[in-house]
């Protein structure tokens, strides 16, 4: 039985990544003036899902307090507990998945809003599994938070990752033909790019005065003062 759950979790994690894996193919396969397009989205999404991560933790940390009382009682109020923070965590995945509807559609790039939309079904249905099982008193008396916990561990784990590869979608464009897009017009702070990356003639010296190397060949374009996001850029 114990093999079982274990197994049930490693392929719940796996169609996740797989979700994740045909979610990057979309973000990156956009062209390039609709990729810049979807910046703000992505990295508004991006710290959306950092603050789900958030809600996770707390239940997997109040999960692990909890799981050092044997009595009953302790059991009991911590599956009160669990409802309350369950529905937080599901308040959230709502606004998660209203911040993505239509949205990215509407900028062009319905590929990507379907492999979102795709990936948060299978975060929920994995958010669904682990509340249902820690609000049932007679699973927690008699089970255990074990099973839980490692779903929710995954869950944090995966999700982490989601977050890094949205950040890179919306911010890593080295190497990409840039000469198709206007800067004066697109969102570029914290933009990365590389000596490979193509801008257009009469922008590259500005760009490169713009940005900072983090490493030998590769930039990031500064906004005018590292604190606002506002987007202006260090040379606007």
């Amino acid at each position: 039985m114990f093999i079982r759950r274990l197994n049930a979790i490693a392929a719940s994690g796996a169609r996740l990544r797989m979700c994740a894996k045909h979610l990057r193919a979309e973000l990156v396969e956009l062209p390039a003036e609709k990729r810049i397009k979807t910046r703000d989205a992505l990295q508004e999404l991006a710290y959306s899902i950092s603050q789900f991560q958030v809600l996770i933790q707390r239940m997997i940390l109040h999960a692990e307090v909890v799981s050092e009382f044997d009595g009953f009682a302790n059991k009991s109020e911590f599956a009160q507990t669990y409802r309350v923070l369950g529905d937080d965590v599901r308040a959230h995945f709502d606004d998660l998945r209203d911040q993505v509807r239509g949205h990215f559609t509407e900028l062009g790039a319905s590929g990507v809003e379907a492999g979102l939309l795709a990936l948060l079904s299978e975060v929920g249905d994995e958010v669904r599994m682990g509340l249902a099982m820690l609000r049932r008193e007679r699973y927690v008396r008699l089970v255990g938070f074990s099973e839980a916990q490692s779903r929710l561990r995954a869950l944090h784990e995966v999700l982490a990752s989601v977050e890094c590869f949205i950040e890179s979608a919306a911010n890593d464009f080295s190497g990409v033909d840039l000469t198709r897009v206007d800067p004066g017009m697109a969102h570029l702070a914290w933009l990365q790019w590389d000596e490979a990356t193509r801008w257009r003639p009469d922008w590259e010296n500005r760009i490169r005065r713009m940005s900072v190397e983090r490493a030998p060949g590769q930039f990031v374009i500064q906004p005018m003062d590292v604190e606002d996001r506002s987007g202006r850029l260090a040379d606007a």
